[in-house]
């Protein structure tokens, strides 16, 4: 178990010099980047550009994309694949060719994300219809836009695994929702959880679990946890514009969930670890803190790590799901990250 504290250090270098670089081509306001091979996609204001790795080239660029869906380049760097500002899921060949429209009319997302699977399937993940708020996730062939298995419907929300989610710097404060991308490169680097707004038990909603695997999008099981009242009043409250709000341990089976809170509701949040093994009630890490804590989930194993203010003094936490212990790191430590 290796766990890096950030103390007021970050590592600029590399950062300002592909700062430097977009400056030359793009106005400020860059809200997010992506790699794949000789190639950048990047969003700046409202505009969608793509550009060599290894010089200021404009190569292909299009206007006014839909900034809540990060974009992704194809793994072999020959597209560009982006939802446009017709809510239109739209894959632009890098090489001049007309543009393709995979899907129309996706919704608003809440957080979702585009990413490809291991299986080299696209996923359309945690979008809703403007008009009836319907979430839904697809799987997409990524050449044509062809279903290539049923779309999933009837979701309330949708949890992924922290190993999965890759949290970029370029994120803005207006826009949280750009500041994570969800990658699916290797099998089972992906869970997801869904809860469901209907259920075969009378009066319940239920968990599913689901992985992204060399065969596809596929249904694990239905876990064990029943969502009843203590559990959807947090949900209630959780920010659906954070991708950090609610992440899964690497096996799927516990939650860490950050919701608003606090008198007025919003004001303040905390922080709570739910086993969704079973129905023992969540538990709270962190109470009606002023600032957003932070949180890292170990790649292996169950435990979390978290941000806590007392007295004014910053410390580190360790949360182990399996035994229920909490320790503390230090004082003077924030931002915990793991590492493999």
């Amino acid at each position: 178990m290796n766990l890096r504290l950030s103390f007021v250090v970050c590592c600029l270098t590399l950062y300002l010099s592909l700062l430097l670089l977009i400056a030359s081509c793009v106005p400020a306001g860059v809200a997010d980047l992506s790699a794949s091979g000789e190639r950048m996609a990047i969003v700046s204001d409202g505009d969608l550009y793509v550009v060599p790795g290894t010089s200021p080239e404009i190569t292909v660029y299009a206007r006014r994309p839909d900034t809540r869906f990060a974009p992704i380049l194809t793994p072999d760097g020959e597209a560009v694949i982006y939802v446009d500002q017709l809510h239109n899921l739209v894959r632009q060949p890098l090489d001049g060719a007309a543009p393709a429209t995979l899907f129309k009319q996706v919704g608003l997302p809440g957080p979702g994300a585009i990413v490809y699977l291991p299986s080299d399937e696209l996923l359309l993940l945690d979008s809703s219809f403007q008009t009836t708020g319907e979430r839904f996730v697809k799987i997409l062939d990524a050449e044509t836009g062809v279903e290539s298995q049923p779309a999933i419907t009837g979701i309330d929300q949708i949890f992924v695994t922290a190993n999965a989610l890759d949290v970029k710097a370029s994120g803005s404060p207006t826009n949280p929702f750009n500041a994570a991308r969800i990658e699916a490169g290797e099998p089972g680097q992906l869970k997801v959880v869904f809860r469901a707004k209907t259920c075969l038990i009378a009066d319940q909603t239920c968990l599913y679990l689901y992985s992204a695997d060399a065969d596809g999008f596929v249904f694990k099981e239905q876990l064990p946890r029943s969502v009843k009242v203590d559990l959807i009043n947090l949900l209630a409250r959780r920010p659906q514009d954070d991708a950090t709000g609610g992440l899964l341990t690497a096996d799927g089976k516990h939650l860490v969930l950050r919701v608003r809170d606090g008198v007025p509701i919003g004001s303040a949040f905390s922080l709570y670890a739910i086993d969704l093994t079973n129905n023992n009630p969540p538990v709270p890490l962190v109470k009606d803190a002023l600032k957003r804590p932070d949180y890292a989930i170990a790649p292996d194993g169950n435990w979390v790590a978290y941000e806590q203010v007392t007295n004014n003094i910053s410390q580190v936490m360790l949360y182990n799901f399996d035994t229920g212990a909490i320790t503390s790191v230090g004082t003077g430590a924030f931002d915990p990250q793991w590492w493999k």
